[in-house]
């Protein structure tokens, strides 16, 4: 499930770098900080999951944003993920 969602993310955050966006005529640079994560025997709930999702993607962000971070298994303290990739 992990290696799945950890590659449309990538794909994500990827295609959104390479597209061209405009605001009023002026090409706009953009980036996309994903965070990802699967159930796991800690986290079983929807609210579960999304709140380590959230921590992974706080952990992008605070890692220099334009990446995808898998949260660590468990655990939704962002300190605790891993970084996948970095642009």
């Amino acid at each position: 499930m992990n290696c799945c969602a950890l590659a449309v993310a990538a794909r994500i955050r990827a295609a959104f770098q390479n597209d061209a966006h405009f605001v009023d005529g002026q090409t706009v640079e953009a980036t996309v900080s994903v965070g990802v994560a699967a159930p796991s025997s800690k986290e079983r709930t929807l609210a579960e999951i999304i709140a380590s999702a959230d921590g992974a993607l706080y952990r992008a962000k605070k890692l220099g944003r334009n990446r995808v971070v898998l949260a660590a298994p468990g655990s939704p303290d962002p300190n605790t993920d891993n970084v996948i990739r970095i642009a």
